[in-house]
């Protein structure tokens, strides 16, 4: 059944990226979905992403892994 959303940005590019982004998510697994959407209600979780540093270190960690 598919659903309609509607993406706001601060700009057309950001709308852009946004709508790529939700695009690659909806390719993931159901349950892997969902864990990233219970992740993204953790202040923590979600710190890791909003700094470069923070993001870089979370992925060189996974990418170790």
């Amino acid at each position: 059944m598919a659903k309609i959303l509607t993406i706001q940005g601060a700009n057309n590019p950001d709308e852009l990226k946004r709508l790529a982004a939700l695009e690659q998510l909806n390719d993931l697994p159901t349950e892997v979905l969902a864990r990233l959407a219970e992740l993204s209600q953790n202040e923590k979780a979600v710190g890791f992403f909003k700094t470069n540093f923070q993001y870089a270190l979370l992925k060189g960690f996974l990418n170790k892994m």
